[in-house]
Order: structure tokens, then sequence, then C-alpha cells
């Protein structure tokens, strides 16, 4: 398990990343605390808010924890010890938190996501050296836990050029092609061509990769870097791809007939990268290899696709369409009884008021003294007051009301944010596969026959010393024998000695294995020539000779007697 951490800010655009459904068999809201919104989109809305009182531009803080099913699985309160062990070693303890689970292709993952804001203290949690306290934590929770730790967890010995970061990840899917396996196809095509550019070039294009130029404005004079196009138009650097090779021999390779100032820009390779696919869609779909590589199909197939999708999403989009139906016909109830509270309290004041009304003498001199010009002056301020806290609960009430509509309108605005996401995710997966059927062939790989695994494997059937294996080493190298040159027992006899091998007897026998129709050299002293050899050639011939020659005279009277006997 290697926990992944960073700080980061745009709050919508990872709220709408955990909900995405498409991606994800399941995704479930865990926990989510400090917030009074209990959907992810207005948690690190609200987060971000309390963001803008102080100068810190990354608020939240998210870490993803991802074990490896292969090794072992974690329960869910493992994964929830593993969240509060980070949260005590970044001191986040107590601040607002989101933990969400999900299930990617029968595979359970964590995130957890913290505010980075002190709402009271107006200030940021201070981080430094968060990756290295992740893995401390993850040291000790693999220690306590009884797990082993993956080679990314040692301290020595890690080789971070083979693993893939989170941009070698996302080309992966849109490409669907591993880094490994461009490392490993385009580092065969260079041991294979490493002494003719040319060649090199036009087996990285069978490949399905072109070579081109990155324009650098880093440093004044610096033309750039050599880089491949793959057949989906993502570049990655040459020399980060062949496994042994550095910078300067690819340029010394490269630089006297492909320089970087007369080679073509990106832009141009990923044309021919698009030009290439289109010729071998165009092969495929003449030679309908496989009904289900049909382009009718595949296009039959993404439709039903984008249906599916299509329906899920007015399914989950009904949920909340009922929800917002609810509100409303909630705030046209709640807006009505308030009315009719008011309404009815003004009816009862009304009607207090004309129980009270004086009649006959009394009400002559109510009239005639001021009393009554006071009273009704009373009523007027009694009637002021009341109209104003009418006014003040309508307001109230329309503010609570616009709130909460305001929230339903967030909600459909995550809602298209994470359906846009999944549409996405959906042509996506679509185009990786019209990547993979396009992409060329791997080379067969060459198989040894089982005359030559028998070959190399006899210094093993040798361990172990004794008369038998003795005899069973001169018996496997006469079958050796007998399997390369069927004449050579009829020519000189099974005397049950163990044959002597020369040079050109396993030349002949190589040649024999891999073309048994091709007539095999002749050894040495019986070597017929049926083609003039060139001067030159044969002085070179001579000179890599003798100095063969040379080299095993220097071994001979460099060898230890002692070790001989």
């Amino acid at each position: 398990m290697i926990p992944k951490g960073n700080q980061r800010g745009g709050g919508r655009q990872l709220a709408t990343h955990l909900m995405n459904q498409f991606d994800n068999d399941n995704v479930e809201i865990a926990d989510l605390r400090g917030a009074v919104a209990q959907d992810l989109h207005g948690a690190f809305h609200e987060w971000f808010a309390q963001s803008k009182a102080t100068k810190c531009t990354k608020y939240l803080y998210s870490l993803s924890v991802n074990p490896d099913l292969a090794k072992y699985d974690l329960t869910r309160e493992q994964y929830l010890d593993f969240v509060a062990r980070t949260e005590r070693s970044l001191e986040l303890v107590g601040q607002p938190r989101a933990v969400v689970f999900h299930v990617k292709n029968g595979r359970q993952h964590c995130h957890a996501v913290w505010s980075r804001i002190i709402p009271d203290a107006s200030r940021a949690v201070h981080m430094d050296h968060d990756r290295l306290k992740l893995q401390d934590v993850a040291r000790e929770f693999a220690r306590d836990h009884g797990l082993p730790l993956p080679p990314g967890m040692e301290k020595k010995g890690s080789n971070r050029q083979k693993q893939s970061d989170h941009k070698e990840k996302q080309q992966q899917e849109r490409s669907g092609i591993s880094k490994e396996e461009r490392m490993a196809a385009i580092t065969a095509v260079w041991y294979e061509h490493s002494e003719d550019p040319h060649a090199f070039v036009k087996a990285l294009e069978k490949a399905g990769y072109h070579l081109a130029r990155s324009a650098s404005e880093r440093y004044e004079g610096d033309k750039g870097r050599y880089v491949v196009i793959d057949h989906a138009g993502e570049v990655h650097p040459l020399a980060r791809q062949i496994e042994g090779v550095r910078t300067k021999q690819i340029k010394a390779f490269l630089g006297a007939d492909y320089p970087l100032e007369k080679l073509r820009d990106i832009e141009t390779a990923r044309a021919a990268a698009q030009q290439a696919r289109n010729e071998r869609a165009a092969e495929k779909e003449a030679a309908k290899a496989r009904p289900e590589d049909a382009p009718a199909r595949r296009e039959q197939d993404a439709k039903e696709r984008r249906e599916e999708l299509s329906r899920h999403h007015a399914d989950r989009r009904l949920q909340l369409d009922v929800k917002s139906t609810e509100l409303e016909k909630r705030i046209d109830t709640e807006r009505r009884a308030l009315l009719d509270l008011q309404t009815a309290e003004k009816d009862g004041v009304l009607h207090a008021r004309a129980a009270k009304q004086p009649r006959g003498m009394l009400a002559f001199l109510a009239r005639i003294t001021g009393i009554q010009a006071y009273v009704a002056a009373r009523h007027i301020r009694q009637d002021a007051a009341r109209e104003k806290t009418h006014k003040a609960e309508q307001e109230a009430l329309d503010r609570r009301h616009g709130r909460e509509r305001h929230e339903m309108g967030r909600r459909y605005a995550g809602l298209a944010a994470v359906e846009t996401r999944e549409r996405q995710s959906l042509e996506i997966a679509l185009k990786r596969r019209e990547f993979q059927i396009l992409a060329p062939k791997k080379p067969p790989q060459r198989v040894l026959k089982p005359e030559f695994d028998r070959a190399v494997n006899l210094a093993v059937a040798m361990q172990g010393g004794g008369d038998s294996m003795a005899a069973k080493k001169e018996q496997l190298m006469r079958d050796f024998a007998n399997a390369t040159d069927p004449h050579r027992t009829a020519q000189k006899g099974d005397t049950g000695k163990s044959p002597t091998f020369t040079k050109a007897d396993l030349q002949r026998a190589f040649e024999l294995a891999k073309d048994p129709a091709r007539k095999p050299a002749t050894s040495t002293g019986q070597q017929e020539h049926t083609e003039e050899i060139h001067p030159e050639k044969l002085e070179q011939a001579r000179e890599k000779k003798d100095d063969l020659e040379k080299r095993q005279r220097g071994h001979e009277k460099d060898r230890d007697p002692d070790r001989e006997r």
C-alpha cells in the first residue's frame, strides 16, 4: 500500500471526481463532518468560502489509500485506522473531513479529504514534509498490522523511473498502453537497430511510435529534446523509454541524421500518427478479421453504451427532481401557512377591538373627551408594528426558501458536472477501445527448439558430479550432435566418447535450427566458396580473429592453476 497525498484547491473538480459513478462500481460517503451540506460539492464549497478569509489557495488536503489486493485486503476499520494515523501525523485532528470509499473493478480503495482552514484562527494548518510523514505512517501501519511493505516504501533500492506517476497513468487510461509495455517495445527496437538511425526510426513507426521534437523555452539556445508520439497522440520523452540509455547517447546516435532543428514538431507527428491509425483502420476494415471489430458493430455498441449512460443519468436526475418537487410543495405550504397565520392574527385583533368598542352614552363621551382619538392612534401604532413583524417573518421565510432553492440549484450544478465527467469517461473508454483494436501487433517472440533448451540446461543437468552425471553429459552431447548434424555419427562413428564442438559446428547448428530448409555452412577446411569474398571484409574478419586469439591467450596466462585443479 502506497498512500498518495497532496495539498490542492479545486474543490468542485475533486468532488466531481470522487462522485464519478462511471469509473467506479460503487461510491459511498462514509463520513462527512464540519459542513452543513451533506454532499461533497456543498461541503467543499463551504470550505472554500472559509479559505477566502485567508491567503491559502490550496485549502484541501487529499489522501488516497489503495492497497495491493494481490497481497492483502483491508477492512473498513483498518482503512479508518490509517486515516486516523494520517490525521494525527499531519496535525489535522478536529479539522473538517470527508471519507469516501470507491469500489472499482471489484477492488475497494479509500479517499480522505481534509480542510486545512482553521475558521476561528483564520489561518491554514501548516504542511511540511507530508510525503515523508505519509511513508512513516505506512511503515508503522504495516508493522502493527503485519502487512508487507511494497517496493516503493523501501528506503533503499527503489527505482522511481519504473514507477508510473499520475500523468503516465492518465496517458495509460487514454491510450490503453501501459508504461511497461511501451518501454519494452521501444527498448527492443533500440537494441535491434542500434547501429542504423534510419532503420531505428522506421522500426519505431512500424511499432506505432513517431519521432518528433519537443520545443523547449526554458534555456536560451535549447533546441528541445527527442520525443515519441504513440498511436493515441500521447507524448513521451524518448530517453525515458529506453532502459540503460542516456540522453547523450540518443543525441549522438540521432544527431547526424535526425538533428533536432530539422525534426518535425509534435503536432506534425500527431497528424502522422493519426494518418497511420486511419490506414490501419482501413486495412482492418477491409480484412474483417473479427466481426466484433467491424465499424458498424463498434458504432452500435458505442450507441448502446451512451444510451445506457443516459438512462442512468435520467434515473439519478429523477431522484433529484422528486426532491426538488417536494421542496417546492413544502415552500408553497409554508408560505400559505404563514399567510393564514398572519391573516388570522389580524382578524382576531379586529374582532377583539370590535368587542371592546363603546356604545351609547359611553361612545358619545369617548368622542367628546378625546379618548376615542387616543385609542385610534394607539391602534394605528399597533397595526404598524404588527405589519412590520409580519413583513420580517415573510422576509425571513423567503431568505430560508432562497437558500434552499440555491442549495437545490447547486446540487443540480454538481450533478451536471458529474454527468459531464461520466460522459467524458465513456468517450475515453470508447477511444481506448479503438486504439487497442488499431494498435500495431506485437512482434512474435522467438522460441528455441528442444535440442537447444537441453544444451542450455546442460550445466544444470551436470550439477552434483559423479559417474552417472558424466555419462549423462556424454549422452546429452551426443544427442545434441545428432540433432544438429544427422551425418556426424555415420562419418565418425559412435565411439562412446563425448564429441567436441567448434565454432563452425555451433554456427551450423543455429542456422539449421533457424531455417531447416537452408543448407548449413560447412566446417573449416571443407568450406565451399559459392561466391567471391570481398577483400575488405576478409581483412576485417582476419583482424577480428587475431584479436580473439590474443584475448584467449591472455585468459590462459591469467588462469589460476589451483582453480583449474
